[in-house]
């Protein structure tokens, strides 16, 4: 492999990396906006305990696992199936 073929392969490897990266911001964007959301639905209705579940799976994929952890019991307290 030429040094010019070589370095063309870096640069899409590099510009794969930086569309991940966009991808990944844009997910954690809309992670954040999902839970304030989810806040603010909760102050309205504190015993709305699928949105506790909603919000604890959002905290999670943020890696909030105390945060999630709370969510869930939160969510099952309602779950009297």
């Amino acid at each position: 492999m030429t040094k010019d073929e070589e370095l063309s392969r870096y640069m899409i490897l590099i510009e794969n990396y930086k569309e991940q990266l966009n991808s990944l911001d844009m997910q954690y964007s809309y992670l954040q906006a999902a839970i304030a959301d989810y806040n603010k639905a909760l102050e309205i209705n504190p015993n709305d305990y699928n949105t506790y579940g909603r919000r604890g799976w959002a905290k999670f994929n943020l890696r909030d696992c105390t945060g999630a952890i709370a969510d869930f019991n939160k969510a099952l307290e309602g779950n009297h199936d």
